[in-house]
C-alpha cells in the first residue's frame, strides 16, 4: 500500500550566527543540554563555552512560523534520543503541540569554502538539511558521538485565531535512559500577518523532470508537494504542478487554486524555448505558445474580475541572463523589444475580443496595464556595459533589470539602476547566485545564516521590488543518501548553491518503502 508521509527536507537557512567557541567538560552526566535561538549556527565538531541557557524565550505574530533550538553535547555515546513537545497553555488558548515540528539537524562537512570566514573552517560540520524526527528515528540514526554536537530545531506556527497573550509548556528530551525538560514561552503580539507578503520572489526550478529528477519520480503529485511546501516559506517558483499536456485550461486551474494561497505572490510564466521567427526578429521562445497561455489567463482573469497576471513575471533565463559583451547586451534588448511588442498586440486583441463581454470595464481599469508590464527579468553582474542600455537612447518597454546584490555597493550604478527603473516605471529587482559571498548576503551554508535574512531586510530599505535566486533544488541526476554529506554546491564553488531543499526519498519522505528500519527501501512509482 502507498504510503506518504510528512513532506520534504529544508536547509537550514532560518539559523543565522555562529556562536563562541570555547573548552568545557562535563562529568557524570550523558549530555550536557542548552537552548539557541533560530539565529544560531552550532558546528558539530565545535566546543561552545556558554551553554547554561536552559529555556526556550521567543515572540511571534499570529500566522507566523518562529524556530528555536535545542542544542546537545554529547559527554559519552548516545544510542538513542527522542523528543516531545507538550502543548503551549495561556490563559485564554492553547497552541497545540501539533503546530511545532520537530526536525533534526544533519551537518555538511566544508571541503571547500565560499568565502573568508574563519568561523568555518575546512573540516567544520555545518548544520544544514533539517530531517523530521520520526524520519530519523525509523531509520536508526537517533545517536550521537561523544564529543559531538546534535541539534534539534523547533519550528513553531501560530494560528491566525489564537488569543494574544503569553503560551508556556515543556519539551522533554530523552537520551538514552536520561530524561531532560526544557522549558518553552512563547509571547504571541496582539497583531496577524497576512497570508500573502508584499516582496516578489522567484526561485528558479526551470524544468520540473531535471530539478526534480534525483526524487522518488517527477509526477504531478511529487511537483505538488514540493510547491506547497516552498510556498508555506513564502518561496515562490513557476507553476510548478503544471504539466504541459494539461494544457492552457490546465495552467488557468492551477492558478485559481492558488492566486489567493498562503504564500504565493509570484510566478514565472510558462513559456516554450522554440526559435521563432518574429518581424524581422528571431527569438528564442514559441511566439504562438505565449499568445495561448496569456490569452487563456487574460479571459480567466476577466470571468473571475480577478487579475492572475499581477503577480507574473517571465524570465528567459540563458536568453536574457548575465550578458557580459555589447553583443549580448543588443540581442537583450532586441528581444525585449520584440516581448513589448507581442505584449502590445495580445492588448489590442483582447480589447476586440472583449468589448462586448459584461467584464471589458475590468480588463480596461486593471488587466490590460499589467499585461503590457509584466516584468521580464535580466539579470545583470557586469556593469560595465549597462550604461548602454541606461544612456543608449534605446525604448525598452519591458525589461527590469534585476542587478547582483553587490552592485548596490557601487553608488554610481546603483543610482542609474534607480533612475532608469522609475523613468521606465519598472520593477526594481536583486539577486544571488553562486555570488555574492560575505560580506554581502547569501544563502551560502558557510556563512552566518542571518546573511540570508539581510536580503529581505535590505531589500525592504533599498526599496526593492523582488528578489531572485538562481536555483533552488538544482540537482543533477539520482544522487544516493551521501548527497546530505557531500554535495556542497552544483557548481563546486559555494558551499550549498543550489540546494534550498534536498530529495525527501532518502529518508521515506513522500514516497514509499516496505521496513524503513531495514536499511533498504522498496520503491514504488506513483
Amino acid at each position: 500500500m502507498k504510503k506518504l508521509v510528512g513532506i520534504l527536507l529544508f536547509a537550514a537557512l532560518t539559523t543565522c550566527y555562529l556562536s563562541s567557541c570555547g573548552k568545557e567538560a562535563a562529568s557524570g552526566s550523558v549530555a550536557e543540554v542548552w537552548t539557541e535561538d533560530a539565529q544560531a549556527k552550532i558546528l558539530r565538531n565545535a566546543e561552545y563555552e556558554d551553554k547554561t541557557d536552559r529555556s526556550i524565550d521567543i515572540q511571534m505574530a499570529r500566522n507566523e512560523y518562529q524556530g528555536a533550538q535545542i542544542q546537545v553535547h554529547a559527554n559519552r555515546n548516545i544510542h538513542s534520543y527522542d523528543l516531545e513537545i507538550s502543548d503551549l497553555y495561556s490563559d485564554m488558548g492553547v497552541i497545540e503541540s501539533e503546530n511545532i515540528e520537530v526536525t533534526v539537524f544533519k551537518y555538511m562537512p566544508l571541503e571547500m569554502k565560499s568565502n573568508s570566514l574563519e568561523e568555518f573552517e575546512i573540516g567544520s560540520e555545518v548544520p544544514d538539511a533539517m530531517i523530521p524526527l520520526d524520519a530519523i528515528k525509523n531509520y536508526g540514526e537517533d545517536k550521537i558521538e561523544r564529543g559531538d554536537n546534535q541539534g534539534f530545531y523547533l519550528d513553531i506556527h501560530t494560528p491566525k485565531t489564537i488569543p494574544d497573550g503569553v503560551y508556556t509548556g515543556t519539551a522533554t528530551l530523552t537520551l538514552n535512559n536520561t530524561v531532560e525538560y526544557v522549558d518553552i514561552k512563547v509571547t504571541v503580539w496582539d497583531i496577524t500577518l497576512p497570508d500573502q507578503l508584499g516582496t516578489k520572489n522567484y526561485w528558479g526550478l526551470f524544468k520540473r523532470n531535471e530539478q526534480l529528477a534525483g526524487e522518488l519520480d517527477t509526477s504531478d503529485e511529487m511537483a505538488t508537494k514540493y510547491f506547497e511546501f516552498l510556498l508555506k516559506y513564502n518561496i515562490n517558483c513557476e507553476l510548478l504542478p503544471f504539466s504541459p499536456k494539461d494544457g492552457p485550461e490546465g495552467y488557468v486551474e492551477l492558478l485559481r487554486k492558488y492566486y489567493n494561497a498562503p504564500g504565493f505572490n509570484t510566478y514565472r510564466f510558462y513559456h516554450e524555448w522554440r526559435d521563432t521567427q518574429y518581424g524581422a526578429d528571431n527569438v528564442p521562445w514559441d511566439v504562438d505558445c505565449m499568445r495561448t497561455y496569456l490569452k487563456a489567463v487574460i479571459r480567466a482573469a476577466v470571468e473571475d474580475r480577478t487579475n492572475y497576471l499581477d503577480k507574473a513575471i517571465f524570465y528567459m533565463l540563458g536568453n536574457m541572463d548575465e550578458p557580459h559583451t555589447p553583443d549580448a547586451y543588443e540581442k537583450c534588448v532586441v528581444l525585449s523589444r520584440a516581448y513589448g511588442k507581442i505584449l502590445n498586440e495580445i492588448d489590442a486583441e483582447m480589447r476586440i475580443e472583449l468589448s462586448e463581454q459584461e467584464n471589458y470595464d475590468f480588463y480596461l481599469s486593471a488587466v490590460s496595464d499589467t499585461l503590457l508590464h509584466i516584468p521580464a527579468i535580466l539579470t545583470l553582474m557586469n556593469e560595465i556595459y549597462f550604461p548602454q542600455i541606461v544612456d543608449g537612447g534605446y525604448t525598452i518597454d519591458n525589461l527590469t533589470v534585476c542587478m547582483v546584490v553587490h552592485g548596490y555597493d557601487k553608488p554610481t550604478m546603483r543610482e542609474e539602476y534607480t533612475e532608469f527603473a522609475e523613468k521606465n516605471e519598472h520593477e526594481q529587482w536583486w539577486y544571488t547566485c553562486t555570488g555574492p559571498v560575505n560580506p554581502y548576503p547569501s544563502t551560502h551554508i558557510d556563512d552566518y545564516a542571518v546573511s540570508a535574512r539581510l536580503l529581505g531586510w535590505m531589500g525592504e530599505a533599498y526599496d526593492i521590488d523582488g528578489y531572485l535566486n538562481w536555483g533552488t533544488f538544482i540537482t543533477r541526476g539520482e544522487y544516493g543518501p551521501e548527497v546530505y554529506e557531500t554535495q556542497a554546491s552544483v557548481w563546486n564553488n559555494s558551499n550549498g548553491d543550489g540546494w534550498i531543499a534536498y530529495p525527501g526519498k532518502w529518508y521515506g519522505v513522500d514516497c514509499t518503502w516496505d521496513d524503513p528500519t531495514s536499511g533498504g527501501l522498496d520503491y514504488i512509482s506513483y
